[in-house]
């Protein structure tokens, strides 16, 4: 758990706490109002309240509740009183009593329910022990509770991609959440790793109790309607300056921008995303000239608490930015050091000409498409000729180059290069930046390089690094799923309509064997898109890999003809085998795609043999493959010796001995493995 004190917070037997009206599940760390509603709180007032609540109507000064919040850690008196604050917005007034000078008590009576647990299997917290022993990341590197963070979400680009471009989908997850990697504050959250995944079916956002906001695309109001690249960028900068703000979460773009163009009332916005206030706005831009028109908006009542319209030249761009950031701190009264203000502050270049480009650049990232893409590497080159030291510059060309590979196969040996050299340009000038380190690792481990991957990312600050979505694919892809899952739980909350996400958590959850939630979470993404077609994919391995193959011609009815074909074999168990192997042997479905397909269903009619030659294949093109190795489909295919010749040579055994064994596989003896 997050904190270090004892009895219903670590209790063997889960409670529920019963208090005026609401109840606790302490195993859950659920809180519910009378109605059964879901009340969000953040990890240290949730804590806090469970102290409170072991302690009823006891006086407790501020010293013992901050040592046992934050054991073995110092922090300001100011973090007690935002957590204490966050509980009476939750729970109203009258719960929670201040005794001036003396302290806080909890005056409301108290009842605990012990809870009886289900019969079945019980999922073990993640392990931390040795790594030459038992499966799991060396304890001396990673330890099981870490600092979380607020974090700037990054661009979804899965839904563009067709049959044709399968092969690209891996590639682009990888890529996509990252071209908006943002300089990330370290926040004073915990998150524990043995924390159960949260239950999919309530994960519906609700308000936010903490001070929470979305940034909408700001509307392009200039003569020529040209000015869209500016209006969404300078929306998007708005989003990596709030992030900055402590206290305050800030919804990715992702799910903001999935409002853009749509006349909704900014109270369904709210209540959609989860968060209690709108930020929107307009943008006017004749030559030189700005008119930027600002307005924070309540997302509970409706009511404006603040705009502002800026009359200025493009020249005072950035200053126009960080008043609009900082008048909006200032309404939600958030507090912040002055280390922290400085980097809202910091303009990003010296030239806004350079930042002019960088931002239609960034257009065509988002757009796609070979000429798009062409387009942009022209426009962030010109950009670098201007301001060689513009960090989220260099950070954007690695991202526009990564693409090659996709759209100009024949310049793919220069787009791996001079994206990993522009990475690394950009960690010489900023070494401390996170985003840096982020962009680098991320293009590192879509290249299969996973030692390498790990040594950047181990750079990162540990409460960083593991509540991020870029470590969390690099632990899923070498089989450390149970610690991975953590940063894919943050992303879900920061960006809770980004339907990318949501495929790759039925990953997570079925590798994790909670099929029920994969399912969960393939309705709920489909209740929001009917045309999911990356969750589809994802669910056909969860229903192959818990036998629940009835519900597949249903799924697969639009999807690839090679699915068609499969769902045949079925009907004929017998025969389904050798029926099989002669699709493998013509050699007509050779797609990514389709070999992919073939793989699922060569693991599920227990033929090892056709699903490691394919698994190998598609590793070879793209490592990020790696994730079907866990799924629980493939579990007879990592019993076969021949799974050990594959990951030996993918380079997950040399990556194993040096940073610890995965989930499902562990050492035999000196230099033998098993996995299950």
């Amino acid at each position: 758990m997050a904190c270090g004190f004892q009895s219903i917070v670590t209790s063997p037997e889960a409670q529920i706490v019963e208090f005026g009206g609401f109840s606790l599940d302490t195993g859950q760390r659920r809180l519910r109002d009378v109605d059964g509603k879901l009340i969000p709180l953040h990890s240290r007032a949730f804590d806090t309240l469970l102290y409170l609540l072991e302690h009823p109507g006891e006086l407790l000064d501020k010293d013992t509740l901050m040592r046992a919040v934050w054991p073995n850690v110092i922090v300001e008196e100011n973090n007690l009183n935002q957590a204490v604050s966050a509980l009476r917005r939750a729970l109203g007034e009258g719960h929670i009593t201040t005794i001036p000078g003396r302290g806080y008590q909890f005056v409301t009576p108290v009842k605990r329910l012990t809870v009886i647990p289900e019969t079945g299997p019980v999922k073990e917290p993640i392990s931390g022990t040795d790594a030459s022993q038992e499966p799991g990341l060396k304890p001396d590197t990673v330890s099981l509770v870490a600092t979380g963070r607020t974090i700037a979400r990054k661009p979804s680009h899965w839904l563009w991609a067709g049959a044709t471009v399968f092969a690209v989908l891996l590639l682009a997850v990888v890529v996509g959440r990252w071209d908006r990697a943002t300089p990330q504050r370290i926040e004073e959250q915990t998150i524990t790793l043995a924390d159960n995944p949260p239950n999919t079916t309530e994960q519906t956002p609700v308000a936010a109790a903490e001070p929470s906001i979305a940034v909408l695309p700001f509307a392009d109001m200039s003569p020529n309607n040209d000015q869209a690249y500016f209006a969404d960028g300078l929306a998007e900068e708005l989003i990596n300056q709030l992030v900055q703000i402590p206290g305050l979460l800030v919804i990715g773009r992702t799910s903001s921008f999935s409002f853009k163009g749509k006349n909704a009332d900014l109270r369904t916005i709210g209540q959609t995303l989860g968060v209690n206030h709108i930020l929107e706005g307009s943008v006017r831009k004749a030559g030189n000239q700005l008119r930027i028109t600002a307005q924070l908006t309540d997302a509970q009542s409706g009511t404006h608490e603040w705009s502002q319209t800026y009359d200025r030249s493009f020249d005072d761009v950035f200053a126009i930015q960080t008043d609009i950031a900082l008048k909006v701190a200032d309404a939600l009264r958030a507090e912040f050091s002055p280390e922290e203000a400085a980097v809202i502050i910091k303009a990003p270049t010296d030239s806004t000409e350079a930042y002019n480009l960088y931002l239609a650049a960034k257009a065509d990232l988002e757009r796609f498409g070979t000429e798009n893409i062409l387009m942009g590497i022209d426009k962030i080159d010109h950009a670098l000729e201007l301001d060689p030291e513009f960090v989220q510059g260099w950070v954007l060309k690695s991202s526009l180059y990564r693409r090659l590979p996709v759209f100009v196969p024949e310049r793919a040996e220069e787009g791996r290069i001079v994206g990993e050299a522009a990475a690394r340009r950009a960690i010489e000038l900023a070494p401390e930046s996170i985003e840096t380190r982020e962009v680098l690792g991320i293009m590192l481990t879509e290249l299969g390089r996973w030692r390498e991957a790990e040594a950047e990312f181990r750079k990162i600050p540990e409460a960083a690094r593991l509540t991020s979505f870029s470590y969390s694919w690099q632990l899923f892809l070498t089989g450390h799923a149970r610690m991975g899952i953590q940063g894919m739980q943050v992303d879900l909350q920061r960006d809770p309509l980004d339907l990318e996400l949501w495929a790759f958590y039925i990953s997570f959850l079925d590798t994790l064997g909670d099929t029920q939630g994969a399912l969960e979470t393939y309705r709920r993404g489909v209740a929001l898109f009917p045309e999911w077609g990356f969750g589809r994919y994802h669910l056909v391995q969860t229903l192959l890999g818990s036998g629940d193959i009835e519900r597949l011609p249903k799924l697969l009815e639009n999807a690839a003809p090679i699915t068609q074909l499969l769902l045949v074999l079925l009907e004929s168990p017998g025969t389904a085998a050798e029926g099989l192997q002669a699709l493998v042997d013509t050699g007509s479905y050779s797609t990514f795609e389709d070999r992919t397909y073939l793989a699922m269903w060569a693991a599920y009619l227990k033929r090892p043999d056709i699903a490691l030659t394919l698994l190998a294949q598609l590793a070879r093109e793209v490592p990020a493959t790696a994730y079907m190795f866990w799924r629980p489909v493939f579990a007879s295919v990592r019993r076969d010796d021949g799974f050990k010749t594959l990951v030996t040579e993918t380079g997950h055994v040399a990556f194993w001995r040096e940073y610890g064994w995965p989930d499902l596989c562990k050492p035999v003896g000196a230099d033998d493995f098993e996995c299950s």
